[in-house]
């Protein structure tokens, strides 16, 4: 049979987002601790698809009372998209060259996955898990039960790979092999446990 290797995005094949720089972009009138925690109270929802990212941003916008066009907000939230991690891409590339399937499985908005397409070459992937899509993020153990039912394949034959604790834990729990790295850590991981 066959292995799958999931990765997932922020933190692993590009640089976390620079939640601090879109704020600076912002000139919001408040401390970063308050946008911070407007922003992380409401963002789930976008990332599980319950709630509409326009309706997200501009509700943002409505509260922390700027002056800026619902495209304004969006544009400067873009710029803080950060970058690839060249180490990544490069083994996602040779585990490719070697036949095997790769995947993307990632919590994000649709902004960021379209950001993200314009960066790298999506369709190396053979298919992507995005949790506004399937309606869980990756610390609901449900989210790793449907990618595992969607591959059809026995859960001891996925490789998975984000930045994450609790990912890990959870999919550990499934049978998944999981592994904590980031895009500075990943050669390495890669290297000690054999991988390629």
């Amino acid at each position: 049979m066959k292995n799958a290797y999931v990765f997932d995005m922020g933190g692993v094949i590009k640089h976390s987002y620079d939640l601090k720089g879109f704020y600076e972009l912002l000139n919001c009138d408040c401390s970063y601790e308050d946008f911070h925690h407007l922003f992380a109270d409401k963002v789930y929802s976008v990332e599980t698809g319950k709630v509409d990212q326009d309706d997200f941003f501009q509700e943002l916008g409505k509260e922390l009372k700027l002056n800026y066009s619902l495209d304004e907000i969006m544009k400067r939230y873009v710029q803080c998209f950060n970058k690839i991690y060249p180490g990544t891409v490069k083994i996602i590339q040779e585990l490719i060259n070697k036949g095997e399937k790769v995947y993307l499985f990632s919590d994000l908005k649709p902004i960021d996955f379209q950001t993200l397409c314009t960066k790298i070459n999506i369709h190396m992937f053979e298919k992507v898990y995005l949790s506004y899509n399937i309606g869980y993020l990756k610390e609901n153990i449900k989210a790793f039960q449907y990618v595992i039912k969607d591959l059809n394949i026995d859960p001891s034959h996925i490789y998975f790979f984000d930045d994450r604790s609790i990912n890990i834990i959870n999919a550990k729990k499934c049978g998944i092999h999981a592994f904590q790295v980031t895009g500075d850590t990943i050669e390495e991981v890669f290297q000690k446990n054999h991988i390629l």
